[in-house]
């Protein structure tokens, strides 16, 4: 490579030129060096006003790119069966949300809840807040649901890091207010709400799912409202539903009554259809 280089600047020393050819050559060098100026000019010009459409629309569109992006993902991996690889995959969470780290929300101190009535056993170990207080508590948006009958959260997890919140699960169960009496027909679902923060030991979230599925098998739902995807697990008639909305995750669980016992994914879409802000 030396001797090609050293060849090659040799050629350019050994050329001669006369005066003539000389002041030509110079001449040429100063028309192209002008002509490249104008033309940086030109495409300086283009740069800036392409920036300026960009950034117009980068402010037009900035609310529908953020509702596309998701912190839920899939995570392959392989798995040996019967002397086969077969690729499955793993849901993971990895939102980082940005809150009122110094909310003031009462720690859990329990374990018991009545999953039937949505209320802590013990009244002295959970503490329970509305939509409008906690979203004022947080300083958040927090997606709501027409259809829950339900408008009080149980606060069942909050950690803390030197002061700063770092976690929060809100926990609402039965919000179709299913009995085995009234209301036996009807599906019985539980809605978690899940915030991590920047103080999170673990900003990415452990497994979510326990179904083996690969990319193509795991239940998919598109929620149009929202313009973001919902991820499914089937437990039988049950599903386990996993939705990202603007770094917090959603999730519920089905278990589907009467009306729809048959047709589970149906009742699935019509409760994500439900969720706005």
């Amino acid at each position: 490579m030396n001797k090609i280089n050293d060849c090659f600047n040799n050629t350019f020393d050994n050329i001669k030129l006369s005066k003539s050819q000389s002041n030509d050559l110079n001449q040429r060098i100063i028309l192209g060096y002008k002509k490249r100026k104008r033309n940086k000019k030109i495409i300086f010009s283009i740069l800036v006003i392409t920036s300026m459409i960009l950034v117009g629309t980068g402010i037009t569109y900035a609310e529908e790119i953020k509702k596309i992006v998701t912190s839920i993902f899939t995570k392959s991996y392989t798995e040996k069966i019967d002397n086969n690889e077969v690729q499955k995959i793993k849901l993971k969470y990895n939102g980082v949300k940005k809150i009122n780290y110094n909310a003031d929300l009462k720690e859990p101190t329990g374990s018991g809840i009545d999953s039937l009535n949505n209320e802590p056993i013990d009244k002295d170990s959970y503490s329970m807040y509305t939509y409008e207080e906690l979203e004022k508590e947080l300083g958040i948006k927090l997606l709501r649901n027409d259809l829950f009958k339900r408008d009080k959260f149980i606060l069942k997890t909050l950690e803390k890091k030197n002061g700063k919140i770092s976690t929060i699960i809100l926990y609402m169960t039965n919000v179709f207010k299913y009995d085995n009496k009234e209301n036996k027909n009807v599906s019985f679902v539980s809605f978690n709400i899940l915030i991590k923060t920047k103080y999170a030991e673990r900003k990415e979230n452990s497994e979510l799912n326990h179904g083996n599925y690969t990319d193509e098998t795991i239940p998919k739902y598109k929620v149009g409202k929202l313009n973001t995807m919902a991820y499914g697990i089937e437990y039988g008639k049950r599903r386990r539903v996993y939705m990202e909305y603007d770094d917090v995750l959603y999730s519920f669980t089905l278990s589907p009554g009467a009306d729809y016992h048959n047709k589970p994914d149906e009742e699935v879409q019509k409760i994500l259809d439900g969720f706005h802000y």
